[in-house]
């Protein structure tokens, strides 16, 4: 069996009967209101699902705790202003 390589890049294909849910343009909008990038709440998304996932498999080890996500100041939560 072929050794995989694995690849720093991911392209996904979203199915027609999905595209009724809009996945491109949510994210969209979601990504401007967190000021985000699409790719980094996809990446984001991914390990969350990995996180989940994988031990129901026996796979990976404990997932590691990541620190939240601190959310980015609004100038009506900024203080001193």
């Amino acid at each position: 069996m072929a050794k995989k390589e694995i690849l720093d890049k991911l392209s996904i294909y979203i199915p027609q009967k999905k595209m009724d849910e809009k996945p491109v343009e949510r994210l969209s909008k979601l990504g401007d209101k967190v000021d985000r990038s699409i790719n980094y709440l996809v990446v984001e998304a991914i390990l969350q699902y990995l996180d989940r996932e994988e031990p129901k498999h026996g796979l990976g080890k404990k997932p590691a705790k990541r620190p939240p996500r601190k959310p980015n100041p609004t100038p009506a939560s900024t203080p001193g202003k």
